[in-house]
């Protein structure tokens, strides 16, 4: 019996999806807020930990990750990568942000800019990844089928 990809889809990938949505909000995060930040960070990453123990209960258990596993994993890291965005945007830049002057904070509104676009750039080129491999393992269903 093949499994109904829709439901999986539904219920777990487009869950993690706005959790990757909402983590661009640490980005308009002030940097010198590394606190909130990391706090967004745990949050969605704890909100998305706990999606994928969901729906693995429903799930059969197989020895390979599932495309719908790599995808998740990856989602994983991207939301880890943020949150170490944060801690060197504060860190490296200006540990103490009173004492700073306000070229580090435009210098850090730039890097926040920046690790926007390409976070942007990477969770997109995970959604395009993740539907060609269903369209390729769909057609190699089906030419199997026939």
């Amino acid at each position: 019996a093949e499994r109904n990809s829709g439901y999986y889809i539904q219920n777990c990938m487009v869950p993690t999806s706005i959790l990757l949505l909402i983590c661009c909000g640490v980005f308009f995060l002030d940097a010198s807020e590394l606190a909130d930040r990391l706090g967004l960070v745990s949050s969605l990453l704890l909100a998305a930990i706990a999606s994928k123990f969901v729906v693995s209960s429903h799930l059969p258990r197989t020895p390979y990750m599932t495309l719908l596993d790599k995808y998740i994993l990856v989602s994983y890291m991207i939301i880890v990568a943020v949150g170490v965005e944060s801690i060197a945007v504060k860190q490296v830049g200006c540990p103490k942000m009173s004492s700073c002057s306000n070229d580090f904070v435009e210098d850090a509104d730039l890097v926040d800019l920046c690790s926007l676009v390409a976070y942007l750039v990477l969770v997109g080129c995970l959604h395009i990844w993740f539907w060609l491999q269903k369209r390729s393992i769909a057609a190699a269903r089906a030419k199997a089928a026939e």
